[in-house]
């Protein structure tokens, strides 16, 4: 079995953003390890090291203020998979003339204008 340190797992997902590199990453191991806890962690690293306020989303009154000035924010948006439906990923389904495209939650705006990292985890 392969494994890695979470802090060799932090310093390389920070490497990555800092040089533009927003490939998604995901986390395996055993419940209760700290894989949330990192990544909230190098969360607040990175808003420190770049001069942005740290602020974890957790209702939608808190997008909305982040919206309002996004450049001032690091966010973090931390989703349990097991909690929620498929759709509260993709968005919600309309029909475009016959084409269905997909109305995107508020929280995945937020992460389009803001600097900032979304955590899809599985809380067992």
């Amino acid at each position: 079995m392969y494994g890695i340190s979470l802090e060799n797992v932090k310093r390389y997902i920070k490497e990555m953003y800092l040089r533009g590199n927003r490939r998604s990453v995901i986390l395996l191991g055993q419940p209760g390890i700290g894989k949330s806890e990192s990544v909230r962690q190098l969360a607040q690293e990175l808003a420190k090291e770049l001069n942005k306020e740290f602020i974890e989303i957790l209702s939608n009154e808190d997008a909305i203020k982040v919206l309002e000035k996004p450049e001032e924010y690091f966010v973090l948006i931390d989703i349990r998979l097991t909690q929620i439906e498929p759709v509260d990923l993709t968005g919600i389904p309309r029909d475009l003339d016959g084409e269905i495209t997909y109305k995107p939650f508020l929280w995945m705006k937020v992460l389009a204008e803001t600097a900032g990292i979304g955590v899809p985890v599985d809380a067992q």
